[in-house]
């Protein structure tokens, strides 16, 4: 199990990303779009400027769709999915208005298999998946988060958009 494991979490690695230039609206209105055919209540804000990046456009949307997924599972009320254009980088967030996460736990989350709790579904791989495809892209994936304040999973990208 462990192997089969490490190759999922392996297929995200940078090997098998394929980099196209990608509108970030586009795939943010697309994980909305899926996560209102799941019921979640999902919205998409789009900061000013350029949201154009270098990304593979399948890889972002499965760690998007992961973390909406997840904040829609976890999670009662909206979900906001948000992009914020930066200089050098670009922000995604997706933010709920959930239980929140100890910041003990910030880590432990995105390592595979790890669930907060026995109660909640899902395999405990979403989070892990989410921050190897970040990293694979020049990246990141955070968590900002306390007990009773909701959760923001940022996924920041290099910002090298040409054009």
């Amino acid at each position: 199990a462990c192997r089969a494991i490490e190759r999922v979490v392996r297929d995200a690695a940078v090997s098998s990303i394929r980099l196209e230039v990608v509108e970030l609206g586009r795939v943010v209105h697309e994980v909305v779009s899926a996560g209102h055919l799941l019921g979640a209540d999902v919205r998409a804000v789009i900061g000013e400027g350029a949201t154009r990046v270098e990304a593979d456009p399948v890889r972002l949307r499965q760690a998007l769709d992961n973390l909406v997924s997840n904040a829609a599972r976890h999670a009662p009320g909206e979900v906001v999915v948000a992009v914020e254009p930066g200089e050098d980088v670009v922000r995604i967030s997706v933010s709920d208005q959930g239980p929140g996460i100890s910041p003990a736990e910030h880590e432990r989350i995105f390592e595979p298999g790890s669930r907060l709790g026995v109660d909640r579904s899902g395999s405990g791989l979403g989070l892990t998946l989410a921050r190897a495809i970040a990293i694979a892209h020049g990246g990141e994936l955070t968590v900002a988060s306390s007990p009773g304040e909701g959760s923001t999973f940022t996924l920041t990208l290099p910002n090298e958009a040409r054009g």
